[in-house]
Protein backbone atom coordinates (compact mmCIF):
# COMPACT_ATOMS: atom_id res chain seq x y z
CA UNK A 1 0.00 0.00 0.00
CA UNK A 2 1.46 3.63 -0.53
CA UNK A 3 1.39 6.63 1.51
CA UNK A 4 -1.17 7.81 -0.99
CA UNK A 5 -3.69 4.83 -0.18
CA UNK A 6 -3.03 4.52 3.06
CA UNK A 7 -3.52 8.31 3.73
CA UNK A 8 -7.08 7.80 1.84
CA UNK A 9 -7.98 5.19 4.05
CA UNK A 10 -11.70 6.07 5.88
CA UNK A 11 -13.48 4.88 8.69
CA UNK A 12 -16.22 1.81 7.57
CA UNK A 13 -18.65 -0.19 9.48
CA UNK A 14 -17.51 -1.90 12.15
CA UNK A 15 -19.59 -4.91 11.42
CA UNK A 16 -19.00 -7.38 8.22
CA UNK A 17 -22.36 -7.47 6.10
CA UNK A 18 -23.34 -9.80 3.27
CA UNK A 19 -25.94 -9.88 0.94
CA UNK A 20 -28.92 -12.57 0.65
CA UNK A 21 -28.24 -15.28 -2.33
CA UNK A 22 -31.12 -17.40 -1.87
CA UNK A 23 -33.44 -18.60 1.48
CA UNK A 24 -34.84 -21.96 1.69
CA UNK A 25 -37.57 -23.31 4.35
CA UNK A 26 -36.34 -26.75 5.54
CA UNK A 27 -37.63 -29.02 7.99
CA UNK A 28 -35.39 -30.53 10.89
CA UNK A 29 -36.08 -32.54 14.01
CA UNK A 30 -35.93 -31.09 17.25
CA UNK A 31 -36.53 -32.40 20.47
CA UNK A 32 -38.96 -31.63 23.52
CA UNK A 33 -40.08 -32.40 27.04
CA UNK A 34 -42.65 -35.13 26.02
CA UNK A 35 -41.42 -38.65 27.00
CA UNK A 36 -43.86 -40.28 24.68
CA UNK A 37 -42.75 -37.78 21.91
CA UNK A 38 -39.10 -37.16 22.17
CA UNK A 39 -38.78 -34.89 18.82
CA UNK A 40 -41.24 -33.12 16.68
CA UNK A 41 -40.47 -31.88 13.21
CA UNK A 42 -40.66 -28.35 12.98
CA UNK A 43 -39.51 -25.73 10.04
CA UNK A 44 -36.41 -23.22 10.04
CA UNK A 45 -35.08 -20.68 7.47
CA UNK A 46 -31.93 -21.12 5.55
CA UNK A 47 -29.71 -18.32 4.28
CA UNK A 48 -27.35 -18.50 1.81
CA UNK A 49 -25.17 -15.02 2.07
CA UNK A 50 -22.01 -13.68 0.60
CA UNK A 51 -19.95 -10.98 1.13
CA UNK A 52 -17.85 -8.69 -0.53
CA UNK A 53 -14.53 -10.64 -0.54
CA UNK A 54 -16.80 -13.58 -1.75
CA UNK A 55 -17.03 -15.62 0.79
CA UNK A 56 -20.38 -17.70 1.56
CA UNK A 57 -22.04 -18.28 4.72
CA UNK A 58 -24.66 -20.97 4.89
CA UNK A 59 -26.84 -18.71 8.11
CA UNK A 60 -30.04 -19.88 10.07
CA UNK A 61 -29.82 -17.87 13.08
CA UNK A 62 -30.03 -14.22 14.12
CA UNK A 63 -28.79 -11.99 17.02
CA UNK A 64 -31.24 -10.45 18.69
CA UNK A 65 -32.05 -8.75 22.23
CA UNK A 66 -34.21 -10.97 24.05
CA UNK A 67 -37.08 -9.80 27.08
CA UNK A 68 -34.19 -9.33 29.53
CA UNK A 69 -32.41 -6.44 26.93
CA UNK A 70 -29.68 -9.44 26.71
CA UNK A 71 -28.36 -10.10 23.37
CA UNK A 72 -28.39 -13.55 22.12
CA UNK A 73 -28.70 -16.00 19.76
CA UNK A 74 -31.49 -17.57 18.46
CA UNK A 75 -32.67 -19.57 15.73
CA UNK A 76 -34.89 -18.20 12.65
CA UNK A 77 -38.49 -21.11 13.37
CA UNK A 78 -40.80 -20.84 10.62
CA UNK A 79 -43.69 -19.62 12.89
CA UNK A 80 -47.05 -19.83 10.74
CA UNK A 81 -50.37 -20.38 10.93
CA UNK A 82 -51.43 -22.98 9.26
CA UNK A 83 -54.67 -22.63 8.08
CA UNK A 84 -54.11 -19.41 6.05
CA UNK A 85 -50.19 -20.17 5.53
CA UNK A 86 -48.74 -16.96 7.06
CA UNK A 87 -46.17 -16.26 9.59
CA UNK A 88 -47.34 -15.35 12.92
CA UNK A 89 -46.20 -11.60 13.21
CA UNK A 90 -45.80 -11.49 17.17
CA UNK A 91 -42.40 -9.93 18.45
CA UNK A 92 -41.56 -13.50 19.54
CA UNK A 93 -41.33 -14.59 15.74
CA UNK A 94 -37.40 -14.13 14.67
CA UNK A 95 -38.67 -14.25 10.88
CA UNK A 96 -41.15 -11.69 11.05
CA UNK A 97 -38.51 -9.32 12.76
CA UNK A 98 -36.15 -10.05 9.87
CA UNK A 99 -38.69 -9.36 7.17
CA UNK A 100 -39.82 -6.31 9.12
CA UNK A 101 -36.43 -4.88 9.55
CA UNK A 102 -35.57 -5.43 6.20
CA UNK A 103 -38.73 -3.71 5.27
CA UNK A 104 -40.14 -6.78 3.13
CA UNK A 105 -43.21 -8.93 3.93
CA UNK A 106 -42.22 -11.80 1.31
CA UNK A 107 -39.59 -14.66 2.66
CA UNK A 108 -38.72 -14.17 -1.52
CA UNK A 109 -38.25 -10.27 -1.11
CA UNK A 110 -35.45 -11.60 1.34
CA UNK A 111 -33.06 -12.25 -1.70
CA UNK A 112 -30.47 -9.36 -2.59
CA UNK A 113 -30.80 -7.60 0.68
CA UNK A 114 -27.85 -7.05 2.74
CA UNK A 115 -27.81 -7.76 6.27
CA UNK A 116 -25.28 -7.07 9.00
CA UNK A 117 -23.24 -10.80 10.24
CA UNK A 118 -21.48 -11.62 13.26
CA UNK A 119 -19.65 -14.38 14.32
CA UNK A 120 -21.46 -16.57 17.59
CA UNK A 121 -19.54 -18.32 19.66
CA UNK A 122 -18.60 -21.38 17.30
CA UNK A 123 -17.67 -18.87 14.39
CA UNK A 124 -20.64 -19.69 12.38
CA UNK A 125 -22.32 -16.58 11.37
CA UNK A 126 -25.59 -14.86 12.71
CA UNK A 127 -27.40 -11.70 11.31
CA UNK A 128 -27.80 -9.50 13.04
CA UNK A 129 -30.96 -7.72 14.25
CA UNK A 130 -30.74 -5.55 17.22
Amino acid sequence: MSDTEFYDLELGSSRLTAVIKSVEIKKVLTKTDNPSSPEKETEKLFIRAEDTDGAKYLINEAWIRDHNQQIVVKGMWVKRDASSNKLFSGKSNLLTQLLTSLRVTKVSELIGKEVAIEPKENNYMAIVLY
